[in-house]
C-alpha cells in the first residue's frame, strides 16, 4: 500500500519562518557589530595618523593653513599679531612668526578643531611672543562618528594636571628660552583649562589656569556602535615631534 505524502502544516511553516527570522536577526546583529567595530577602530588609527602629521607640520614649521599677519604697534609690547592680506605670508615677513598648532578635543563632539598659532616674530619666549590663534580653522571630523569623552593633560610626575580641552603643539623661540624649540627640532606641548574656541592660547580672560609644559596629552573616545567601548589615544613629546599610543583596552 502506497503511502500519500502530505505538505507541511501552517503550524509548522510558522516555526520554520520564525526560526529562519532569528538567525537572520542574529547574522544581521553579527555583522553590524563587526562593521561597527571595524570603522571604530579605522578612526581611532585615522586621528592617530592626524594628530602626528600635525605635530611634523609644527616641526617643519609649515603652517596648517596659509597666514599672512603683521602686528599693528611693534614698539608695544602687547600688540598682538592680526591677520592682515596685505602683508607677506608668515615666513617671509618680518612681523610674525609660526609657533605651532593648537588641538581643540571637546568632550561631546565628534570633531577636532586645529589652529593654526601665531607670534610676534621679534620676542624672545613663547609667551611674549603674545601667541594668537588666526581665524581660519580647521574642523576634522572623527571617522565613523566617534565621540570624545574626555581629555586630559599630565604633570612630569605623572599625575593628571587638569582637564584640558585644549592643547597647544609649540616650537620655542630659542635655546634660552624655557619653552625652547626650533624648526626639525623637539617639540613641547602646553595644555588649557578651557578652550573657548581657541581664544586660550591668547592668555584672555575666563580661560582659567594656563598651564605649562605638560608631559603627556591623553584622548578618550567611545564608540557610536557599542556602548561602553572606548579607546585611549596617548601623545608625548619626543625628539622627533611626538610620539603616540593607540589602547583599545579603554580608558582610565
Amino acid at each position: 500500500m502506497r503511502r500519500v505524502s502530505r505538505g507541511y502544516t501552517i503550524v509548522e511553516v510558522i516555526i520554520v519562518l520564525a526560526v529562519s527570522g532569528v538567525i537572520l536577526s542574529a547574522a544581521i546583529l553579527m555583522f553590524h557589530g563587526q562593521q561597527g567595530k571595524t570603522e571604530f577602530t579605522q578612526g581611532m588609527r585615522d586621528i592617530d595618523s592626524k594628530i602626528q602629521n600635525v605635530a611634523k607640520d609644527v616641526t617643519a614649521s609649515v603652517p596648517t593653513s596659509s597666514q599672512a599677519c603683521s602686528v599693528p604697534n611693534p614698539a608695544d609690547s602687547t600688540s598682538r599679531p592680526v591677520q592682515s592680506a596685505t602683508t607677506a605670508p608668515v615666513g617671509t615677513n618680518v612681523d610674525c612668526i609660526y609657533l605651532g598648532n593648537a588641538v581643540e578635543a571637546t568632550p561631546g563632539k565628534d570633531y577636532l578643531n586645529i589652529y593654526t598659532v601665531l607670534g610676534r616674530h621679534d620676542a624672545d619666549s613663547f609667551l611674549s611672543a603674545n601667541p594668537t590663534t588666526m581665524t581660519a580653522v580647521t574642523k576634522y571630523p572623527i571617522i565613523g562618528g566617534s565621540t570624545i569623552l574626555s581629555s586630559k593633560t599630565y604633570d612630569f610626575n605623572g599625575s593628571p594636571s587638569q582637564n584640558s580641552s585644549l592643547v597647544g603643539i609649540y616650537l620655542g623661540m630659542n635655546s634660552g628660552d624655557a619653552d625652547r624649540g626650533s624648526a626639525g627640532g623637539p617639540l613641547f606641548l602646553r595644555g588649557y583649562a578651557n578652550s573657548n574656541g581657541g581664544m586660550c592660547v591668547e592668555q584672555g580672560s575666563g580661560c582659567g589656569v594656563i598651564t605649562a609644559q605638560v608631559s603627556k596629552w591623553s584622548i578618550c573616545f567611545e564608540s557610536p556602535y557599542s556602548a561602553g567601548v572606548t579607546a585611549r589615544l596617548d601623545i608625548q613629546p619626543s625628539s622627533n615631534g611626538v610620539t603616540t599610543q593607540l589602547d583599545f583596552g579603554g580608558c582610565s
